[in-house]
């Protein structure tokens, strides 16, 4: 069909529709199961994409309100948006639980030894992100600080008990490629002995902060695999302030390492837009897109046969935690739409079907299966 057809025809079905006519029997014969009983005069509001929804119709209103689209064919097809009921493919939701002053590379970053005296939002704030998961009947990983385990156990005890997967995300915050091989490996124990004595088994995943493994920090798998992780989900396929591979690939892999074993990777999502790599699935990324198109590159993934990872932060979903001092971009990056996280992860646990990290990778079969 011709762009200029389709704006006609645009214009054609934001008329108003009668409640009994073509429109309506087209519904029918597209072979949808369901039509709404009434389908009363509405103005029907279309976006440059060429979709629409009917607007101010009780009998819409709910999450299975109907879509009118059109095709080349000329059929006028309606159709509902896809519930995660809908969708085959599990993806992957994940939790880094971190305080909000655990932000990397600044100089007003507190210290280690300013920790205790700050005001703290990450335990409320969890507990809130449970509650979410809960309403949504969806578990997730959450990558927990070591120092955070120790400071609040019956959080980690929560989490584990609400049945949601615990995992590490470092000892005390520290980039990987500046800690060195034994910082990073001693920090690596430390938090995994620490989270492990509290849920009572063993810890299967890590994430390095601020995705903080390079092209020049190959060891790190090592380290990984040999402290007892089974899987990372460090890799950030995309160039990035604190990390990046840029040629990693982008569906779950695995590391082949030097003695002969194998450590499982599940990198961050990202779409390619030309030779760019664009992430749009986690954290200032999530925030900063909006949701259409966020919605749109999950099931582009997927279409490829690609499960995606999404990750948010506790301060994510608390517009009024306190700030630290940065420069302009930074604070863009760092606390744009705080407000939209919450509803943006709530559509998200509507529209997709989403499972711990080591479920996810145990169906790409990169991980045993649970005992």
């Amino acid at each position: 069909m011709e762009r200029g057809a389709r704006r006609s025809r645009c214009h054609l079905l934001s008329a108003l529709l009668p409640s009994e006519g073509p429109a309506r029997e087209a519904l029918r014969g597209a072979g949808y199961r369901r039509v709404p009983e009434r389908l009363h005069p509405q103005v029907i509001r279309f976006s440059a994409r060429g979709f629409g929804r009917f607007e101010g119709s009780p009998a819409l209103s709910d999450p299975a309100a109907w879509y009118l689209t059109w095709s080349d064919s000329d059929v006028v097809r309606g159709e509902r948006p896809r519930s995660r009921a809908e969708s085959a493919m599990r993806n992957g939701l994940s939790i880094d639980v971190e305080e909000w002053w655990h932000i990397l590379n600044l100089p007003s970053t507190p210290t280690a030894d300013r920790w205790d005296a700050l005001p703290a939002t990450v335990e409320r704030n969890t507990h809130r992100l449970l509650e979410i998961l809960a309403e949504g009947k969806t578990h997730a990983t959450f990558f927990v600080l070591g120092w955070v385990a120790r400071r609040y156990p019956d959080l980690v005890r929560a989490i584990d008990g609400a049945g949601h997967e615990v995992a590490c995300h470092g000892d005390m915050h520290d980039l990987c490629y500046e800690q060195g091989e034994a910082a990073f490996e001693a920090d690596l124990r430390s938090a995994r002995e620490t989270l492990g004595d509290l849920v009572g088994g063993p810890i299967l995943g890590y994430r390095a902060p601020g995705f903080s493994i390079l092209e020049s920090t190959p060891w790190a798998y090592e380290v990984i695999r040999r402290v007892g992780f089974e899987y990372d989900s460090s890799v950030f396929p995309a160039a990035r302030q604190h990390g990046g591979v840029t040629d990693a690939p982008r569906d779950p892999y695995e590391h082949e390492l030097s003695d002969g074993q194998r450590l499982a990777e599940f990198p961050m999502t990202v779409a390619e837009w030309g030779r760019v790599r664009v992430a749009f699935a986690g954290g200032g990324y999530l925030r900063l897109f909006p949701y259409p198109l966020i919605r749109s590159g999950i099931r582009s993934a997927n279409k490829a046969d690609r499960p995606a990872c999404v990750y948010v932060h506790p301060r994510e979903i608390d517009p009024g935690h306190p700030r630290l001092e940065m420069s302009a971009g930074r604070r863009f990056r760092s606390y744009v739409n705080l407000t939209s996280t919450e509803p943006k992860l709530r559509r998200l646990i509507r529209d997709f079907d989403f499972a711990p990290l080591a479920e996810v990778l145990r169906d790409r079969g990169l991980l045993s299966p649970a005992a």
